[in-house]
Formats: C-alpha cells, sequence, structure tokens
C-alpha cells in the first residue's frame, strides 16, 4: 500500500522517506533559541525519474509572481528565494547529522536503511509549489541558484528542480488521489 504525506494540499508519495518537519529531532532543535527550518520531508529514490537520488521537498500552495514587477512583490519574492535556500541548507545539515550519527533519529530509519551502505547519491532540492504557472518556475530556478550559499553549490553540487503540482504528479513525486 503507497503512503502519503499530504502538504500544501498535495499528496506526495513517501517510501524511502523522512518526514522531517514532523520529527522529534526537529521539535527539539528548535526547542532553543536558535531556530532552524527545514523542508517538509527527505526521499531517496532510485526510479525513471531520479537515478540514485536524495530529495529535499519543500511544498508551497502560493509563491510571488515573479514576473510581477511591483516593489512590494519583488520584496516578498525576494524573501521567499531566501527562506526556501535556509530550508535546504538547514536540512541538509540536519540529515547529514542524523546518517553520521551526531544526532539519533529513530524516524529516519527508512532513509538511513536504503542509504546504506553509502551510495553515489545526487542531491536535488525540490520546491513544488501547488499552483504555480510552470513558466515561472525556471525564474524561481534562477534565483535559487543565485541566492544558494556558495559553500553549498561547491561541496554538494546539488540539482534544483522547481516544478507545479501537475509536474510533481507527472514525475511520480505525487499522487492525485482524487483522480485515481
Amino acid at each position: 500500500m503507497v503512503e502519503f504525506i499530504e502538504e500544501s494540499g498535495m499528496n506526495f508519495i513517501v517510501d524511502n522517506s523522512f518526514y522531517i518537519e514532523k520529527s522529534p529531532l526537529y521539535a527539539e532543535l528548535n526547542a532553543g533559541k536558535n531556530k532552524i527550518r527545514t523542508v517538509e520531508f527527505i526521499r531517496y529514490l532510485n526510479n525513471d525519474y531520479f537515478e540514485e537520488t536524495l530529495l529535499f521537498v519543500e511544498a508551497k500552495t502560493t509563491f510571488p509572481n515573479p514576473n510581477n514587477p511591483l516593489a512590494e512583490n519583488l520584496e516578498r519574492f525576494d524573501k521567499a528565494i531566501c527562506e526556501i535556500c535556509k530550508k535546504f541548507t538547514h536540512s541538509l545539515s540536519v540529515c547529514s547529522s542524523i546518517l553520521t550519527g551526531a544526532n539519533n533519529e529513530t524516524s529516519a530509519e527508512p532513509l538511513i536503511k536504503v542509504l546504506s551502505p553509502p551510495k553515489n547519491i545526487v542531491v536535488f532540492f525540490v520546491l513544488v509549489i501547488k499552483t504555480h504557472e510552470i513558466s515561472w518556475c525556471k525564474k524561481v530556478h534562477g534565483e535559487i541558484m543565485d541566492k544558494l550559499p556558495e559553500d553549498i553549490k561547491h561541496i554538494w553540487r546539488p540539482e534544483i528542480l522547481v516544478i507545479n503540482h501537475e509536474t510533481a504528479i507527472e514525475i511520480k513525486l505525487a499522487a492525485d488521489i482524487g483522480n485515481e
């Protein structure tokens, strides 16, 4: 039976996943003054679309239109991009801390099991925006690449994927439960 995580009105398939945002470790790390931000979940995939890939998936219902030139929209857009980059960076750190044993998180066992022994994994930062027009995704992608810290880009060499809900269903990252 296929299991799902419901985020931002979308149903994501979650085999070989770690629901980082709902984990006890996330709650523990956010108990102090130093707040961290993470993506919704991390998922290992090895299929027709993603070969030996670790996906860091962030879901949004909406996102500022990158083509709206109004100053307040540009400010909201820039802030949203910075927040996404922070979530990806923090999530990568939390995942690494679990995989190296610095933090113990039993809810990450499905992910740890498929990653052991270590593999040549491609890291993908995936932003799924439910209502986004596909034509806007390229600009969001470019802005994330520009704002992502240079050390993260240099060390991890992540791929960036910005898609809408329809594309997420096409590549079997999400499911259209209502139409199955």
